[in-house]
């Protein structure tokens, strides 16, 4: 399923603490779960089976397509013909990361890419940082300012952690770094 939770309103509950509210658990959970996306400039569901097309770069002697993650073996075809491609990065499936570019030699054409594009599972870390965030966005339905971080009676400065400037809790942001894709523009 493409862009689905990475946890559960039962796991959120655990979490917490509570055994209430499911229905705001889930919307915690969901919110979190594209924020996260966002972050990363990917998502860590999966697809069914389906076609994506892209267009190639030459690079030094052979063909170089960036694609969306994917965690299938594909089928490619430039204009109609299967071709034979390298996979890269090609430890990708040993450390539990998908597939994001492809390297070929043939002809010159529009490239058509059949798999399961995504990633084989939600990796821990990504669990993890859901839970947090969403613990967060849960909290805030009790104060929509949110957390207080600044308190100075005399003179009164007070001070919201929710800026505009920060999306996502600092640990979250760290145990996502890792996760981030780095698009290139040609």
């Amino acid at each position: 399923m493409w862009a689905p939770a990475y946890a559960v309103a039962d796991e959120l509950a655990s979490w917490l603490g509570v055994d209430e509210d499911t229905d705001q658990l889930v919307l915690a959970i969901d919110a979190a779960s594209r924020a996260i996306d966002r972050a990363c400039s990917r998502q860590f569901g999966r697809t069914d089976s389906q076609t994506r097309y892209y267009a190639p770069q030459w690079h030094r002697d052979r063909w170089t397509v960036s694609t969306d993650d994917i965690c299938t073996e594909p089928v490619v075809e430039v204009e109609g013909t299967v071709v034979d491609v390298t996979l890269l990065p090609r430890n990708a499936p040993a450390k539990g990361r998908p597939w994001t570019r492809i390297e070929y030699t043939g002809p010159r054409g529009e490239v058509a890419v059949t798999a399961e594009f995504g990633w084989a599972n939600v990796p821990y870390p990504i669990k993890y940082a859901t839970l947090v965030q969403a613990s967060r966005f849960y909290d805030r339905r009790e104060n929509v300012a949110g957390a207080l971080n600044k308190h100075r009676v005399d003179d009164v400065e007070y001070g919201w952690a929710a800026s505009g400037n920060q999306e996502l809790d600092a640990d979250v942001l760290a145990s996502v770094a890792p996760f981030k894709r780095w698009w290139a523009a040609a």
